[in-house]
């Protein structure tokens, strides 16, 4: 009996060493590949195809694998969307906090902030617009996009300077709507090519977010 369960530990113990390690961070970094793979595949579809047009089989066989493959990743295709909403929100926190860095909100101000948006709007619009399209046909995840956005505003700087009550839902509200109108802004931008109407748009719309937020909002 002993020298059973000597051999158990010594078989115990080999299977928890260096090489087991090995292939247990080789199948993490397969299954983050996959799954990256299906949110590609995924936003690739919802553009080209549009969101309700596009199936969980199609996502599958682009990303080189099947739906059975695919279900062990995600539950559905608003889980896909949800996980492209994730993606976009690092940069959209990131656009929040330059925001709050403003030394004053100014017209020129607002408007180099609203630059720094545009560029990362650019790097992102497929995964916008892939989102969008997802918000346009689920209405669950069209619920959740303003709920979203909110929170991630809550958390800025500038809001915590802001005594709690009636001012600060104002302000939040305000932002929220503004901030959700100019990534539209930007989308219709997009189409319709970066030219000098383009940026008479944006000066104004800079206005109208400064004047919005810093006036008149008690």
């Amino acid at each position: 009996m002993s020298k059973l369960n000597s051999g158990k530990a010594r078989y115990t113990k080999s299977t928890s060493g260096p090489e087991s390690r090995t292939v247990a961070s080789l199948r993490e970094q397969q299954k983050t590949l996959t799954r990256k793979r299906l949110t590609a595949s995924a936003a690739e579809l919802f553009i080209k195809h549009g969101y309700q047009a596009t199936s969980v089989n199609q996502i599958a066989k682009l990303a080189g694998t099947t739906a059975t493959t695919f279900y062990r990743y995600y539950s559905s295709k608003a889980d896909v969307a949800r996980e492209l909403q994730g993606h976009i929100n690092v940069d959209v926190k990131k656009t929040l906090e330059q925001f709050d860095e403003l030394e004053q909100p100014s017209h020129d101000g607002i408007r180099g902030w609203m630059d720094q948006y545009g560029e990362m709007w650019e790097r992102m619009h497929v995964l916008c617009d892939a989102f969008w399209d997802a918000t346009r046909s689920d209405p669950e995840l069209a619920a959740e996009l303003v709920p979203t956005t909110h929170r991630l505003a809550e958390a800025m700087a500038i809001v915590k300077t802001i005594p709690e009550g009636k001012q600060r839902r104002k302000f939040l509200i305000r932002f929220v709507m503004l901030y959700l109108l100019m990534d539209r802004l930007f989308y219709l931008i997009e189409v319709q090519a970066y030219d000098a109407t383009a940026r008479e748009m944006l000066d104004e719309f800079s206005e109208i977010f400064r004047s919005s937020l810093f006036e008149d909002i008690s």
